[in-house]
């Protein structure tokens, strides 16, 4: 093993470095890196995964969650997210303290998963009457451990953070009275993001920047000047998206704004729809992203401009050399698929993939 190879190693990770799917709604046949463009036989740490409405992106990437909910728990029966005829994802998994464990997840019927099991492996085997958990090797450790980071707010362990399309957006609570919260993270292994009520505060985006700015408050108070960096995050990267045209400011009363090129300002409430999604996006991944978490992001471009698609893409290349992990992002544009860089991409639908 070379030095790099112990390296990368020794990082942080929740990977997946191989995935076939036969027979998953309208998945029919997909082979992944093999699939796709230019991969050379290796996921790359950013893809961009295109395909037209029912191509099976969003399937993919809820496949995908679902099967790394099952690390930390078993079910009776196959979830639906996950019943394909044969399924097969290989990950690699470490909190980059020890070499990275490599354990397989399978569905298909016994014959599929004979041929296909490994030494560390989880998932199901389909008989005539009901399904059989797989629990081998490794993965019975992993999942003891895993199952323990549900109950604890601070792991070195990564994750899995999954932004679906359904509802997306930053929502503005409709309350007067706005407090910071503490600044924790107790999302579980796998850190799905849940549509808010329109009313409610605790755990809403807004309450993140609240917090956010508090801890930064906090930390210079104490001399702690340098631990400051909590919200000049989000305030530095949507400053960049906006080309420096808005930034996020503190108004005397301590209310959280938007200021223009003129020193005027306006309410969170009045961005668009696509400065909006911005926003919450940047703000959501830096509260979910521990380093070296498997990120998926479906439909990436909601109500983005072709012009910020492409920024966005660009920082969210800039958060994973930062952070680490994997990014694994669905879209329809055809402008942010051929943004993607080359050896990043692949196209559900087409032919041979039938």
């Amino acid at each position: 093993m070379t030095q790099k190879d112990l390296d990368m190693t020794l990082k942080p990770r929740f990977e997946i470095t191989s995935l076939r799917i036969r027979d998953l709604r309208s998945l029919k046949s997909l082979s992944l890196p093999k699939n796709g463009m230019g991969w050379e036989d290796r996921f790359p740490p950013l893809a961009v995964i295109a395909g037209a409405n029912g191509s099976g992106k969003t399937t993919l990437l809820r496949c995908i969650t679902q099967a790394a909910r099952l690390f930390t728990a078993g079910s009776a029966t196959i979830p639906s997210e996950i019943d394909a005829t044969e399924l097969q994802i290989d990950f690699a998994v470490s909190n980059g303290n020890t070499e990275a464990r490599k354990v397989r997840f399978l569905v298909g019927d016994e014959d599929y998963i004979e041929h296909n099991k490994t030494k560390d492996c989880i998932g199901y085997i389909r008989t005539s009457k009901r399904p059989r958990s797989i629990l081998r090797g490794e993965a019975k450790k992993l999942r003891g451990i895993l199952r323990n980071l549900v109950h604890f707010a601070e792991s070195s362990w990564p994750r899995v953070v999954f932004m679906p399309s359904d509802d997306r957006d930053l929502i503005v609570p409709g309350v007067k009275y706005k407090a910071p919260g503490r600044l924790q993270d107790d999302l579980g292994f796998v850190a799905a993001w849940e549509r808010l009520g329109p009313k409610q505060w605790a755990g809403s985006t807004l309450e993140l920047l609240f917090s956010a700015r508090w801890a930064d408050l906090n930390a210079k108070e104490e001399g702690h000047t340098k631990d400051a960096t909590n919200f000049d995050a989000y305030a530095r990267a949507f400053a960049d998206l906006t080309g420096e045209r808005k930034k996020l400011a503190w108004t005397r009363k301590g209310e959280l704004v938007v200021q223009l090129k003129d020193k005027t300002t306006h309410e969170l409430g009045a961005l668009s729809s696509g400065e909006r999604q911005a926003l919450f996006l940047l703000a959501e991944l830096r509260r979910r992203w521990r380093p070296g978490s498997l990120v998926l992001i479906d439909e990436l471009e909601l109500h983005l401009h072709d012009a910020w698609q492409g920024k966005l893409l660009d920082i969210l290349a800039a958060m994973q050399k930062e952070l680490g992990g994997q990014v694994i992002v669905t879209t329809q544009s055809h402008s942010l698929f051929e943004m993607a860089p080359l050896g990043t991409r692949a196209l559900l639908g087409r032919e041979h993939l039938r």
